[in-house]
């Protein structure tokens, strides 16, 4: 699972030196934290040379370590331990002094004051940036106002830089919040005139009837009231002025018949015989932060699997998957949607005028939001009660009440105390199928799931540079305790055919590599390829990103995780490139045959041959983990059968004790994916809670790079961290 991870990039030796130690630090303290916190010292200190690359391991050579000192006389207690390159906090600290003295302070002055906006960047991270500048160019005490001078100088709106200079008594920090609000005020009024294209994903209420406006028709003639007709168009399926111009269907494509000026769910080609309804724009699962009375009370109820049973009385079903309801509310009815998914219910402030109830609403604390699908918050106005009627029942619900034109919704305990969904006790259906369906599939797919070595249908050519001269590694000393064990390993790679033995001369011969696996009476085998990692050219293939993953699974409620067994093994090496995999142990000489772990180029030679083979499959591969996913259980099943089926075509072999089997949420590369969204992984936090208080700045410097993985699940985390 280590491939999975980012690695950091090799340190940089031009520019500034010390910013780029410092970021290649903190990159390696989470990468040893998340990916080799279980390897010996040793192995984390050649880690560190590894990705420092060839230009940081040249340097190192230069480096002179100091000798123990003891105490004076014979047995004198040791005063001053020696240092040692296999010593990770020893070479850090050897690297940091090389790097620190090499600050040009005039080159970082010289960038920070060139430092412009950019188009389309926020202020947030405008300012973030100023503030990595400002930290190498020395500016002492001036630093808080010179990142306010740059910001003023360098912001790229010209209207917005003359309301600053307008300021004499201007801070940093009022500076920033008078850009923020301006973004806010410019992206709310790109909503108002671009409805169609708004950020917020939400349902849109189209109400089924008239109502009048007040206002000045012309200038010479007096008050008098006039009456805009609200008619339900066929095109949209909204509620709008009867004027082309006003349609949101207009000029927008049909994603069914590719024809114009009219939606989807209105397409006359899908739906012949369906009756004028709403359009809407998805949203779901709507739960707010705090209760809509007290503010004291929380909604989340992350984890519990309910399932239910909507009721057809005056129900009507669209698409097959959205539900909604009509409600007397002040004697005018109000269609809603039944979202079982929502942990509230919500009304749009449009609506609440419509039905003449806004005189009922009441302000809420401040700090109640709704936390809409992917964790996106919606600004809520206020509470509101009301008297609804549905079934010839009367029942007071509590609404929050939001500015967006958004479908109405009744949430999960409405539905339930309205009598529109019923419940079963059986929680434990889901997982029984799973445990049914992962029995059924091992033994279905038996071949895939043997303990036989799989093999892809692709062997990887190494390519070197010719200016790297070969190097030959003598065999290190074995422990006698692991000697037998590590000849046992030995000899079931060259069954399994990973390795052969060497007899005749190879230029290369690298040093072999033996740990005990974690938790596991077993012994792991790979070679140190130190020296060929540097004359080895990398393919630089991109590795797929958490995000990118989250993206393609943002519909999907049903999971499952498939482990691809022995990952690199199952790569192929031609004959040269075998032999340049020789390695040297105490029972003689050997070389791979298959990908060997450590190579610098494995992790993107994998991720490659796993794109390539499954490209056009559905499903996300990082490394030797695949994740399937479907918005139905039923689509789920079919898309697990299509990966297994072209798994058994290439012949790729998994791991059943890490494979899952649909879940309604799975851990997947140190992120927890559900129905819900992505989230943070309570097993990778917990490093993260335990971390001491720091007390210096690189303790600072190693909690802010480790927080850094939960930046994208802390609302305003920059703003947060933006004083430490």
């Amino acid at each position: 699972m280590a491939e999975g991870f980012r690695r950091p990039d090799p340190l940089v030796f031009d520019g500034n030196v010390a910013e780029n130690w410092r970021i290649f630090e903190q990159e390696y303290d989470i990468f040893i934290a998340v990916a080799h916190s279980d390897k010996p010292a040793r192995t984390q200190a050649y880690i560190l040379l590894n990705l420092a690359g060839p230009e940081a391991i040249e340097r190192e050579r230069s480096f002179v370590y100091a000798p123990e000192v003891r105490e004076p006389g014979d047995g004198g207690r040791v005063l001053i331990p020696a240092e040692s390159k296999e010593d990770p906090e020893c070479l850090k600290r050897k690297l940091r002094e090389m790097c620190s003295p090499q600050t040009n302070v005039t080159m970082e002055r010289h960038k920070f004051n060139t430092r412009n906006q950019r188009t389309g960047e926020t202020v947030e991270s405008y300012v973030s940036d100023l503030r990595i500048k400002a930290k190498s160019c020395r500016f002492g005490d001036l630093s808080e106002e010179l990142i306010r001078d740059r910001l003023v100088c360098g912001i790229n709106n010209d209207n917005l830089r003359k309301v600053l200079l307008r300021d004499s008594d201007l801070t940093l920090a009022k500076a920033i919040s008078v850009c923020q609000i301006h973004e806010m005020t410019e992206e709310h009024n790109k909503t108002l005139a671009f409805p169609q294209q708004s950020a917020t994903n939400v349902d849109v209420l189209q109400p089924k009837f008239t109502r009048k406006h007040r206002g000045d028709k012309m200038k010479n003639q007096g008050d008098r009231s006039e009456t805009q007709h609200i008619t339900n168009c066929t095109n949209s399926g909204g509620a709008h002025a009867a004027k082309k111009s006003k349609c949101p269907a207009f000029g927008q494509q049909c994603h069914a018949c590719k024809k114009w000026n009219h939606f989807k769910k209105r397409c006359r080609a899908i739906q012949p015989t369906q009756n004028v309804a709403r359009h809407r724009k998805s949203v779901h699962h709507v739960e707010p932060d705090q209760a809509d009375d007290s503010g004291d009370d929380t909604f989340y109820v992350d984890g519990i699997n309910l399932q239910y049973a909507i009721h057809a009385t005056d129900v009507h079903v669209e698409h097959k998957e959205e539900v909604f309801v009509t409600v007397q509310i002040n004697g005018i009815p109000v269609e809603m949607k039944v979202d079982t998914g929502a942990k509230c219910n919500v009304l749009p402030k449009k609506t609440v005028n419509i039905i003449r109830a806004y005189k009922q609403m009441k302000a809420h604390p401040k700090s109640v939001n709704l936390v809409a699908f992917g964790g996106s918050k919606i600004q809520t106005s206020g509470v509101i009660k009301l008297q609804c009627f549905l079934h010839g029942q009367s029942h007071v619900l509590s609404f929050f009440v939001i500015n967006e034109d958004v479908q109405p919704i009744l949430g999960l305990c409405a539905c339930r105390e309205m009598g529109l969904v019923s419940f079963s006790n059986d929680v434990h259906q889901l997982s029984t199928s799973t445990d049914d369906l992962s029995q059924q599939l091992i033994t279905e797919y038996s071949d895939l799931f043997s303990d036989e070595l799989g093999r892809l249908p692709v062997t990887y050519r190494m390519t070197l540079n010719p200016d790297v001269k070969p190097v030959v590694r003598p065999a290190h000393r074995i422990p006698l305790a692991m000697k037998d064990r590590v000849k046992a390993e030995l000899d079931r790679m060259e069954k399994l055919g990973v390795i052969t033995p060497v007899s005749e001369p190879t230029d290369w011969v690298s040093s072999m590599v033996a740990t005990n696996k974690k938790g596991k009476d077993e012994i792991r085998i790979c070679i140190n390829p130190r020296d060929l990692n540097t004359a080895l050219k990398r393919p630089h293939h991109p590795m797929r990103t958490v995000e990118e993953v989250a993206a393609l699974m943002s519909n999907a409620t049903v999971f499952s995780v498939l482990d691809a067994k022995n990952s690199f093994w199952l790569v192929s090496l031609d004959q040269k490139s075998s032999m340049l995999t020789t390695f040297s142990t105490c029972f003689g000489r050997y070389r791979f045959l298959r990908m060997p772990f450590g190579l610098n180029a494995a992790s993107e030679v994998f991720q490659r041959a796993m794109e390539q083979i499954f490209a056009g499959y559905p499903c996300a591969i990082i490394a030797d983990d695949i994740l399937i996913g479907g918005r139905t259980m039923k689509e789920h099943d079919d898309n697990l059968r299509k990966v297994l089926d072209r798994a058994r075509e290439v012949n790729l072999r998994l791991n059943p004790l890490k494979c899952k089997f649909r879940l309604n949420q799975v851990s997947y590369v140190g992120h927890i994916f559900t129905s819900e969204g992505l989230k943070a992984d309570p097993s990778k936090t917990a490093a993260i809670k335990e971390m001491p208080v720091p007390t210096d700045v690189q303790a600072l410097q190693r909690f802010l790079g480790m927080v850094n993985y939960l930046g994208k699940f802390i609302p305003n985390f920059s703003h947060l961290s933006a004083p430490l």
